[in-house]
């Protein structure tokens, strides 16, 4: 936004003795915006997408249950301070975990809940969780986590907005690092919570992109600084090699919100499973948080287990990425799978990076047939 555009959004916001106006509530019953917010981060206007509400865990709400978030509401009694970081928003890290849980395979239950125990213990702290093939039964393993119902925000409830779908994308947001408390922000030292929808790009399988703007400082009722909004997308695209593929319309279609939006990342399951594919992240203008930090060095994050030795080695792909715009890369990990028994619960040894278990121990299955990713972002110029 150019400095005279600022100038005549500052001067449009002032009455006629030169105050500024107060910020018109929202009146939507479902609304994301915030009670202060008069700019909200605009979704993409080129595709179609469907809003929904955030989620939170009222135990006093007279059902013990997950209920949709009205933000026009500030509730300071709900928000989690226990691990807050004092420091401004922009002197904060990021960190980012993306997840394709295996909506097919064995022992659903078992492995959902080793896999987010695995997550949640993860030292520092993640931020955001993606998670990608979520079934409603794995939803409901995950909502039902103690750890989860009292320090994060979710962006389902249940399935009634997957259109029908067995599984869905699902995001995570900790109350830690974002609020939807007006005077947390305004403190600068939390996010706010902002519209959460899914774009809905073309696909074979009925996927979307289930996308999440967060606000930093957007109470003010001054002019909004180019960096007020960070959009967050989490995506599944389509499988399998079939052509015409839908993958590169899909990253056109996320790359082009990231630049909406100005700043974000757009993180997931991008099954590149063509030659083309390999590509499409830089191609859209967006930087490959693996290839930025570790360059050539193998990220595979997904192994064919149908096949061993050598050939299951030559299957295994970098099929998980994060990409971003308008935000530093400080690190990025794969995390692998770890496996429970195929019998009594319990973990297992973690695979190899060659996707073999340690150790040698029989009847166990892993978590994931795909690995994790940890990405830590920080914002440019930041201080450490």
């Amino acid at each position: 936004m150019s400095v005279i555009s600022r100038l005549r959004k500052y001067l449009a916001s002032l009455d006629k003795k030169g105050q500024l106006r107060p910020c018109a509530a929202n009146t939507s019953s479902e609304s994301q915006l915030l009670p202060c917010q008069t700019t909200p981060c605009p979704p993409p206007p080129y595709v179609d997408w469907v809003q929904q509400p955030w989620h939170e865990f009222q135990p006093y709400s007279g059902g013990n249950q997950w209920t949709a978030l009205e933000t026009k509401y500030p509730s300071p009694a709900t928000e989690d301070s226990s691990s807050q970081d004092d420091r401004p928003v922009k002197n904060q890290k990021l960190r980012i975990v993306t997840w394709n849980v295996d909506a097919a395979g064995i022992r659903p239950r078992a492995r959902i809940a080793a896999l987010l125990a695995h997550i949640l213990s993860l030292s520092p702290p993640v931020d955001v969780i993606f998670l990608q093939e979520v079934s409603k039964l794995a939803l409901g393993v995950i909502l039902e986590n103690t750890r989860v119902r009292a320090s994060w925000f979710s962006t389902d409830r249940d399935g009634s907005r997957w259109s029908g779908q067995p599984f869905a994308n699902v995001t995570l947001l900790s109350r830690a690092r974002f609020c939807h408390n007006v005077d947390m922000v305004r403190r600068g030292r939390k996010m706010v919570l902002g519209r959460v929808y899914r774009i809905k790009y073309k696909s074979r399988y009925g996927r979307d992109a289930l996308c999440c703007d967060v606000h930093v400082d957007s109470c003010s009722c001054a002019p909004q600084t180019d960096d007020a909004c960070v959009r967050l997308i989490n995506v599944h695209l389509d499988s399998r090699a079939i052509q015409p593929s839908h993958r590169p319309a899909q990253v056109v279609t996320v790359a082009s919100a990231l630049r909406e939006a100005g700043r974000g990342v757009v993180a997931g399951d991008f099954n590149p499973v063509l030659p083309e594919d390999e590509t499409l992240v830089e191609d859209n203008g967006l930087v490959d948080a693996w290839t930025e930090k570790c360059g050539s060095m193998r990220g595979h994050t997904w192994r064919d287990t149908s096949a061993s030795g050598e050939e299951g080695r030559c299957a295994s792909r970098r099929m998980d990425k994060v990409a971003v715009t308008g935000l530093d890369v400080e690190a990025i990990e794969v995390l692998p799978p770890g496996v429970i028994s195929t019998h009594p619960m319990g973990w297992g040894p973690c695979l190899d990076e060659r996707g073999v278990v340690n150790g040698g121990r029989q009847s166990v299955t892993p978590l994931s047939d795909h690995s994790g990713l940890l990405c830590t972002l920080s914002w440019p110029g930041a201080a450490s």
